[in-house]
């Protein structure tokens, strides 16, 4: 039978030991009532430690040794986020990532002193050259500046209920739900998450929600304009900004046009989550023109129809399928893994189907894509003999998986990373995900075909000369299928 000691054995003692969280438990023999060996004790000494275990779990936590240092440190950092002082507040926090760092640790004791000097000097308290280390403390409330601010606004920390961290967390936790629910797919869960976080490091997350308001949404308006890279610039430029002593270090100016204004959105999005649920008052520009990213439409990438036939004919195993469906129906790798066996027309060679990510939306069409030769002939002999997935991996597990696991995203995209090996072969450094577009951009070019892009990728109309044009019929659209694959040469 199998062993599994929860403690570590000391013979020469006759005792277990156990180290957990920086804190050693000990417990004998004697203690556990059993003969003073190996054999006669492990099971009462793992008994013993899950005992002791849950013991520990519900105990309170321990006060920070320099718990009076960080609530002083909190409180001006509220009052200078309440003021719209964020370079002041930016700076603070970094003080007390620094005080946070010091916990009961053999080293606390002789690294404290120095970090309460600079933190002191910060707030412009008079530090002698001279001074004992260890009076550093007794002078950092001082501050003759930081002492007026707080007793004039009565600055206090907010209850914990009503900190911007909490409520973020709250709007996370509920997103999770929303995925259980299978109303949000956990990659776009995760992308808000993300984003929201940017809103809450921008504003602290120990600061009071109330923080928020128009003047705050126009600051972060302009903050997230800030970040957005120059496109001409490759090599993004080292910026730091200064203050007294200190320097700080800022590269993160990498953002796209498209990603600040994501971020600005859901940052508007958990405004309205908070003024509906009666925390802080709507922002009178929640809905302001002037907040906009614009930038005009971006040139669409494709690859090339040569680049596409080097492509496939490179491809082995289900690959070369995985790229025909691609090109064939639009296909993205989360579209290939989710093709279910009641959506093939396994006599006349069609395929059946809302795109998976927008399957649940009533305006999306159901499109019937006419498989070519050759993408049938490999669908048939890729086809799994599982009763829901047309196609599984040669272990027989899905070729693309999303999950969202304690709040945590996981993704593993197989399609993707055999794509990886093909890229290598060919030299081709196009994405997959460009292929489905180098179809639709084909179709574009043709005076008759192109307003029908849209429903071949599938796609709900978009502008109002789209939504004039009725959904093609089966052969209407099989022959602009046909016209397709013509151009590729696989008609």
């Amino acid at each position: 039978m199998s062993r599994t000691y929860l403690m570590s054995w000391i013979s020469s003692k006759a005792r277990w030991s156990k180290m957990h969280r920086g804190e050693r438990f000990i417990v004998s023999c004697r203690q556990l009532e059993t003969e003073p060996t190996k054999e006669a004790s492990w099971k009462a000494a793992n008994e013993w430690w899950t005992n002791k275990l849950v013991e520990i779990e519900a105990r309170p936590p321990a006060p920070h040794p320099h718990q009076e240092t960080l609530d002083l440190l909190m409180k001006r950092k509220t009052w200078a986020v309440t003021h719209g002082q964020l370079d002041e507040a930016n700076l603070i926090a970094e003080q007390i990532a620094k005080v946070q760092k010091l916990e009961e640790t053999d080293d606390s004791e002789t690294e404290w002193p120095a970090v309460a000097i600079e933190v002191a000097k910060l707030f412009g308290v008079d530090v002698p050259s001279d001074l004992d280390p260890t009076a550093a403390q007794q002078i950092f409330g001082n501050g003759k500046v930081w002492q007026d601010r707080l007793q004039r606004d009565g600055t206090n920390l907010p209850p914990p209920d009503r900190t911007v961290g909490h409520l973020v967390d709250r709007w996370v936790k509920e997103q999770q739900k929303r995925v259980t629910a299978r109303q949000l797919s956990p990659d776009r869960a995760d992308n808000n998450r993300i984003c929201l976080f940017h809103f809450r490091d921008f504003l602290h997350a120990g600061s009071p929600v109330d923080v928020i308001d128009a003047n705050m949404l126009d600051k972060f308006y302009y903050h997230c304009l800030g970040r957005v890279r120059d496109p001409g610039v490759h090599t993004l430029p080292k910026r730091t900004r200064k203050r007294g002593k200190l320097a700080v270090a800022d590269t993160s100016y990498d953002w796209s046009l498209v990603y600040a204004g994501r971020v600005f959105a859901v940052a508007r999005s958990f405004i309205r989550y908070l003024w509906e649920r009666h925390f802080i008052e709507l922002p009178r520009n929640i809905n302001s023109k002037t907040h906009a990213f614009g930038g005009g439409p971006k040139k669409v990438q494709t690859v090339t129809v040569e680049e596409v036939k080097r492509l496939v004919d490179a491809a082995t195993g289900q690959l070369k399928l995985h790229l025909m469906l691609m090109i064939n129906c639009g296909m993205t790798q989360t579209d290939i893994s989710d093709l279910r066996q009641s959506e093939v027309d396994w006599k006349r060679g069609r395929i059946t189907r809302k795109r998976s990510k927008t399957r649940h939306e009533e305006n999306v069409p159901e499109v019937t894509y006419q498989l070519w030769p050759i993408t049938f002939s490999l669908l048939k002999r890729y086809r799994s003999k599982d009763k829901d997935w047309v196609l599984l991996t040669m272990s027989g597990g899905r070729w693309v998986s999303k999950s969202l696991v304690d709040g945590h995203f996981h993704k593993a995209d197989n399609v993707a990373s055999c794509y990886m090996h093909l890229k290598k072969k060919t030299g081709i450094k196009k994405q997959l995900k460009l292929l489905r577009k180098t179809s639709a951009s084909i179709l574009e070019s043709h005076s008759n075909y192109g307003r029908y892009k849209h429903h071949f990728l599938g796609h709900s109309p978009r502008s109002i000369a789209d939504k004039h044009y009725a959904a093609p019929s089966d052969t209407l659209f099989d022959e602009i299928i046909r016209w397709l694959g013509e151009q590729y040469g696989f008609g």
